[in-house]
């Protein structure tokens, strides 16, 4: 590729595909498609509107909404006007946000409605250099569990002082038209203004403890990572791919970037409550997701075949074990009998057709990343026919640096290195990274960017190893528990264990320099449910049967299972069932459902320390 920067990338997908589509969302009248060459002309106006409000070369402009077309219309116009973007989760509460503008020193800010709006207004005093914040709505329909209102309209809010720096982005657009109007060459001047070792991007990492850190990104590093992703990953002008996961994330913002140069069609879904709806009308080939998303598919179709009756879960325990059993005799590790393939013949009538069904009739392979993928999860959808390629990546490496690929994939690992990646497992099993995509450094943190490029490697916080030549995530480096008795033990392997046992659908193992483990679990609300209708249980709440003597003694039973399969200084000797499910509204987990350890440990700490009376 020819391309150094991201402004040329986008440049040169337009010149070859410019009425070719290249974003497609949903309208009231339905899908709209919006080509290459409309979305350059959206962006460039909305980057000259940027630069008549004052932007410089090198100032920050934050992103503060969901997943979205006017997204990716207000990166590249960031990008076009020489910016840096600022991804900003849409969950952030007003200190959050306030901490990753302040932090990066944000001069301009995009969000998406009054209720984005309104967590900035509150912060606003203490951000002096914010100068203008953008909106793309006027209306905002709130979570009615936590509101008493339906909707929050613009003039619902108190502006303050702030009325006249607060514009809709069509403001933005007509205040661009007419700086273009003036200067032609406004924004194309921008361009000779940055290298492949500007700044691109400082995306803030969620983490599992402490202050965001701001992972500093060159135009050169995403170059790199779009040329690497392409290598390993077949995409072109026929493929689609539906956009749901948080652009604030890694993993999504790296996929749309490469997807954009491939030529390739990002199509937004409107949510996670209507992903399996869009998936249907979109027929994407490509689905790019964390691993819950497949776990949710799969717990999807086993409520869906059982339906309250034995022998059909008898049936469906059946396929599964079927599915994993080809999915292993395709990779050399199992055998698959003539018996085997009657049986997956009676599974593919009962289930894998319908796990088929619900990634379309055009769909081709599926990306997991953010989270470890469980390999009975990768077992079960590759026996259905359904090929996950799970890839390793962070943030700070500007996105992945290992992935399967379709013709070399080994389940239970992350795949090989992309091209121009070079990783090391260091004494201790640290995974280390080096390639161009290697961040620049943490802003303003010159201590923990000495520590994580220490020796010119990234390093990385993941233990891992190798299976041949490919890397396989055994755990988190600083996840390690000390006991008491000053053994080691790694939480991760133990909750991995746990989560889809029984009911189990998150659990966070605790114990450091105490005497034994504990753990905290949530269970799978639908699970339950199901299980108490069939069961003559169905009048009790889901809080209260979270607490039910036969629910805990399911769980127990799971416990022991796992502890059954561990040296006993990593047994878990208690632990409790939370009434309610892990979610990134209350805090518990990040974008793309990792828990935050040191959050969940704080909020229940009366409940952990009850565990060692």
């Amino acid at each position: 590729m020819s391309a150094r920067t991201l402004i040329d990338l986008f440049h040169q997908r337009v010149s070859e595909s410019g009425d070719s589509t290249a974003l497609r969302y949903r309208s009231e009248s339905g899908w709209t498609d919006v080509s290459f060459a409309d979305w350059l002309r959206t962006s460039s106006l909305l980057a000259a509107g940027l630069i008549d409000l004052g932007l410089r070369v090198g100032d920050r402009v934050a992103i503060m909404s969901r997943t979205r077309a006017e997204w990716v219309y207000a990166d590249q116009a960031g990008l076009l006007a020489g910016g840096v973007i600022v991804p900003v989760t849409e969950t952030s509460r007003p200190r959050q946000a306030r901490i990753v503008l302040e932090d990066s020193g944000s001069k301009l800010a995009f969000v998406e409605d009054p209720a984005q709006l309104e967590k900035l207004l509150r912060v606003w005093p203490e951000l002096p250099e914010l100068s203008h914040i953008i909106y793309f709505d006027e209306l905002a329909e709130l979570d009615e569990s936590t509101s008493k209102s339906k909707y929050l309209r613009f003039e619902d809010l108190d502006l303050g002082g702030f009325a006249s720096r607060i514009i809709p982005i069509s403001r933005l657009r007509e205040l661009g038209a007419r700086a273009l109007g003036s200067n032609s060459d406004l924004v194309g001047t921008r361009r000779g203004a940055i290298s492949e070792e500007s700044l691109a991007s400082i995306v803030y990492t969620a983490g599992t403890t402490g202050r965001p850190r701001g992972v500093a990104l060159t135009h050169g590093a995403f170059v790199s990572q779009v040329e690497g992703n392409r290598l390993a990953l077949p995409l072109s002008e026929k493929d689609e791919q539906v956009l749901f996961l948080p652009l604030t994330q890694m993993l999504a913002r790296a996929i749309y970037i490469t997807a954009m140069a491939a030529g390739c069609i990002n199509s937004f879904s409107r949510g996670y409550a209507w992903l399996f709806q869009d998936i249907e009308e979109i027929q994407p080939t490509l689905i790019v997701a964390v691993p819950r998303v497949f776990e949710k598919v799969l717990e999807r179709t086993r409520r869906r075949v059982v339906a309250g009756s034995d022998s059909k879960r008898k049936l469906f325990d059946r396929a599964v074990g079927t599915a994993r059993r080809k999915a292993n005799s395709a990779e050399g590790r199992d055998r698959f009998t003539p018996l085997d393939r009657l049986a997956w013949a009676i599974g593919d009538a009962l289930v894998f057709r319908g796990v088929r069904g619900v990634f379309g009739k055009r769909f081709k392979y599926a990306v997991s990343g953010g989270a470890p993928l469980q390999v009975e999860t990768a077992e079960f959808f590759a026996g259905a026919g359904i090929r996950i390629l799970e890839g390793y990546g962070l943030t700070e490496h500007c996105g992945a640096a290992t992935v399967n690929q379709l013709e070399d994939c080994r389940l239970g690992t992350v795949g090989k290195p992309l091209p121009g990646v070079d990783i090391r497992i260091a004494s201790d099993g640290e995974i280390l990274l080096r390639s161009q995509c290697v961040m620049v450094e943490y802003w303003n943190d010159a201590a923990a960017s000495a520590a994580a490029l220490a020796g010119a490697w990234l390093h990385t916080g993941d233990v891992g190893e190798f299976d041949g030549n490919y890397l396989r995530i055994t755990d988190r480096k600083k996840d390690v528990i000390i006991t008491a008795g000053g053994r080691s033990v790694a939480p991760s392997a133990l909750e991995t264990a746990l989560q889809g046992r029984t009911f189990i659908q998150h659990a966070v193992v605790h114990g450091d320099r105490r005497s034994y483990l504990t753990a905290l679990i949530t269970l799978d609300e639908a699970r339950v449910m199901d299980w108490a209708k069939e069961n003559g249980l169905g009048a009790i709440s889901f809080s209260e049967l979270t607490q039910h003597p036969e629910v805990f003694a399911k769980v127990e039973a799971a416990v022991a299972e796992v502890n059954a399969e561990q040296p006993r200084s990593s047994a878990i000797r208690r632990f409790a069932i939370l009434q309610g499910d892990f979610t990134m509204h209350s805090g518990e987990l990040t974008a793309t459902w990792k828990t935050r350890r040191k959050f969940v440990t704080e909020k229940y700490r009366s409940i952990l320390d009850g565990l060692y009376e």
